[in-house]
């Protein structure tokens, strides 16, 4: 599956490619990867538009806490806690 993600980044021209390492993460998360996660995550964050793509963004959002701790980078992923939770605590989009 890794190779065939490969592929896919290697062949995209940028409309995909967000979503691309959005599926590379979640993959890497599944493998017990979590460094590789956190980076296809950061790689992701520019180019997932939270206006266009709001389940995205929100996904990524939260993957990059859930990557952050399992580095038990307990800190780091404590100050993104207010990008997940919405307005009165909420959580999601639209929630």
């Amino acid at each position: 599956a890794l190779q065939w993600i490969e592929e896919a980044l290697s062949l995209d021209r940028g409309e995909l490619r967000g979503q691309i390492l959005l599926s590379k993460s979640r993959l890497h998360e599944t493998l017990g990867e979590p460094e590789a996660s956190f980076s296809a995550l950061y790689e992701a964050a520019p180019l997932t538009d939270p206006v266009r793509e709001p389940r995205n963004a929100f996904g990524l959002r939260f993957n990059l806490v859930v990557a952050l701790c399992a580095l038990e980078r307990f800190e780091e992923a404590e100050a993104k806690l207010p990008e997940v939770a919405g307005p009165g605590g909420s959580a999601g989009p639209g929630a």
